[in-house]
């Protein structure tokens, strides 16, 4: 199979009756770039492309094409899959499982390709509390990411699973997600540490971080790192 013989066959960018395009309120599509990865998602899959464009196509792949403004660069990813009833069986390669990790805050899954990061739009998020294999750990632009998958260079933040050492500048209450105080964790104390979890979110009005299951305080009560 042939990388153009995929392409002409999914009817991207045209306003035909089976086609996918994309617009803005203010043009008629004529100012959106169609972008794709196919190349880059076969090479992901560990099937070889040649210089022509030529490879030996699997039973089914995915790849995205993104529809971009030229006009404020707005964007949105179309997942494609491909299915070929002839296709080969392929066995992605793995990596070994190194253990666990719980996930303490929603995460987003990201690519790692070529030292940059970006957010795999087909993976659903990781949610709170759950615990999930990982496979390594890496670091980019001095921050450490779980790798979540045996098959793919997929990571999550590991602010997300290993927190973030804080420390409080005043008093604290301690609240759980319905902004109700929770008595039983008493006041922390001004200067003591405490670990929190991911971006803060809002609770009642209030931001605040998180501090562990069902635990929440405000985010003004702990010092600017």
């Amino acid at each position: 199979m042939n990388i153009a013989q995929v392409l002409n066959a999914v009817p991207v960018g045209t306003r035909k009756a089976n086609g996918y395009f994309a617009t803005q309120l203010d043009n008629d599509g004529s100012k959106i770039n169609y972008t794709n990865n196919l190349k880059d998602a076969l090479k992901a899959a560990g099937v070889e492309v040649d210089a022509q464009g030529w490879f030996i196509a699997p039973k089914s792949f995915t790849f995205n094409y993104t529809a971009t403004s030229t006009m404020n660069n707005a964007s949105k990813t179309l997942p494609v899959t491909v299915s070929v009833p002839n296709g080969k069986e392929v066995t992605p390669a793995t990596v070994a499982q190194v253990g666990t990790v719980k996930i303490m805050h929603a995460a987003y899954t990201y690519e790692l390709k070529d030292g940059k990061l970006t957010r795999v739009t087909s993976a659903d998020t990781l949610h709170a509390y759950n615990v999930i294999p990982y496979y390594g750990t890496t670091t980019v632009n001095g921050k450490k990411y779980y790798r979540v998958s045996g098959e793919h260079e997929w990571y999550i933040n590991a602010g997300n699973v290993d927190g973030t050492s804080r420390t409080l500048n005043h008093n604290s209450y301690v609240y759980n997600n319905k902004g109700k105080r929770v008595k039983s964790e008493g006041t922390w104390k001004k200067g003591s540490k405490h670990t929190t979890y991911g971006a803060a979110m809002n609770i009642k009005g209030n931001r605040m971080y998180r501090v562990g299951e069902n635990r929440y305080v405000k985010v003004v009560n702990f010092d600017k790192n």
